[in-house]
């Protein structure tokens, strides 16, 4: 099991965004070696709304430097960009290669189909390359 914190500042310049901090709290399960269950609570004083989500995750290595990583969830908000209830449910599948104990490069691809699609914003697919450097 891991409890963390978080807390981080989000300064957007000509964003539909608000500027500020969130303050969140997490509790991450791990039922077996390769599947997660994180259960998570952030509150965003930018924009002054609450995001909640539920995601479980199942990875595997697939090489000696490179594992999978396939993650889906479900999230809920109150007063979040004008946004209440049930919000969306969302995957994502990275793999991740780690070049040498500093850097590890991640290309992920995510999708996030809303649950009450009233305002009209409608489904996401995207993705991505993470880059990690370690100091």
């Amino acid at each position: 099991m891991t409890v963390g914190a978080a807390i981080t500042y989000h300064d957007y310049q000509q964003s539909l965004f608000e500027s500020g901090v969130d303050l969140g709290a997490f509790i991450t399960l791990y039922p077996t070696e390769d599947w997660d269950v994180t259960f998570g609570a952030y509150h965003d004083f930018g924009a002054d709304g609450w995001y909640v989500n539920a995601e479980t995750g199942w990875s595997t290595r697939i090489g000696e430097d490179s594992f999978l990583d396939l993650k889906s969830g479900v999230s809920w908000v109150d007063g979040y960009y004008g946004r209440s209830g049930m919000n969306d449910f969302y995957g994502r599948a990275s793999v991740t290669y780690n070049v040498n104990s500093a850097v590890s490069l991640t290309p992920f691809l995510g999708w996030s189909m809303e649950i009450d699609d009233d305002n009209g914003d409608g489904d996401e697919l995207f993705g991505g390359l993470w880059l990690e450097l370690v100091f």
